[in-house]
């Protein structure tokens, strides 16, 4: 589809009666076609634009854009935008880098197919543009497959672009795949990895639903702390070599496996987080975790704490422990 303009975004839908054949050869194409970056284009602003086609909450200058995983900080005035859109639904664009100096990653574009048949053995993509000099990379953008039979040897993919020059990568994008069935495609194949550059960006999602079968979501990659969306209670999800934060989880189950993390967000000087697990089944791998240290109040002088005392119970510096003291809870500092 074309690549969004300052004024315009687009996306790609493709409906197929019976058969959709991508041969090794060829591919269905959306990348860099989402949300402009820094200096890109018509962008004359060196912030990427967003959610909305706006640079309002945009990722600044280094910084690279999100989508279905948050983008990775550069190395110069670190902001990155929101994550957003649905992980059931992906219907929107990525959000484009920050720019320094050259322009920022575009952010992947937008393909929604509904086929009776796909033979997928080349690729469907959707994936960030790269940053260039000194700038961030562009967050994957959003990819629906609904399909009564899917089968190939190919790659769906939604993928962060890589920042350059101290930038960081852009957050992976949104795959949506529902089917009836699918005798030989590898699911490994569907990806939604963060770019790499000074720091790497968080994973996007991955949402797999079989007719008759639990619905499945996972998150796998490497890369910044992401918030997990809000979940429906009847995803079976797995976490996979994954840092992400929560703070009230329902789900049919949840696997943590290949060095996941989760936490809930840290504390700050105006809230506090909490962590509430509901599942039916919990798997935490041996190289895994769940892990909420140093998530609480702040200690004196940390974070957004000016106060040299250590905050304490209502998130208040009242009654907290006082320079080189220990703070308290179970036992006395």
């Amino acid at each position: 589809h074309p690549v969004a303009t300052v004024l315009s975004q687009f996306g790609l839908e493709l409906n197929v009666t019976n058969l959709l054949t991508v041969s090794v050869d060829s591919r269905i194409d959306v990348s860099g076609r989402g949300y402009l970056g820094g200096l890109s284009g018509g962008n004359n602003d060196g912030r990427g634009r967003t959610l909305g086609n706006t640079n309002t909450g945009g990722s600044l200058r280094r910084n690279g854009g999100s989508y279905g995983g948050l983008g990775a900080f550069g190395s110069a005035e670190q902001f990155v935008n929101v994550v957003y859109g649905a992980y059931r639904d992906p219907n929107e664009l990525g959000s484009g880098g920050g720019s320094d100096a050259g322009a920022g990653g575009n952010g992947g574009g937008l393909v929604r197919i509904t086929a009776g048949s796909v033979q997928l053995d080349g690729h469907l993509l959707a994936n960030g543009g790269n940053g260039v000099t000194w700038s961030g990379g562009g967050a994957g953008g959003g990819i629906k497959l609904r399909v009564s039979t899917l089968s190939g040897a190919g790659a769906i993919e939604a993928r962060g672009g890589n920042g350059t020059g101290n930038g960081g990568g852009g957050g992976g994008g949104r795959i949506a795949v529902t089917y009836e069935a699918a005798p030989d495609f590898e699911f490994a194949n569907v990806r939604a990895e963060g770019g790499g550059g000074v720091n790497t960006a968080a994973s996007g999602t991955v949402f797999i639903g079989r007719t008759g079968e639990p619905v499945q979501l996972v998150i796998r990659g490497s890369g910044v702390e992401t918030p997990l969306p809000t979940f429906l209670g009847d995803e079976h999800v797995v976490l996979d070599n994954a840092l992400v934060s929560a703070t009230n989880m329902t789900v049919a189950s949840l696997v943590l496996t290949n060095g996941s993390v989760l936490r809930h967000p840290g504390a700050t000087v105006t809230a506090e987080s909490r962590l509430t697990i509901t599942a039916e089944t919990l798997v935490i791998a041996a190289d895994s975790r769940i892990d909420v240290s140093g998530r609480g109040y702040l200690g004196g002088l940390s974070g957004g704490n000016n106060d040299h005392r250590g905050r304490t119970l209502g998130n208040t510096s009242e009654g907290g422990s006082l320079r080189r003291n220990g703070g308290s809870y179970g036992g006395l500092g």
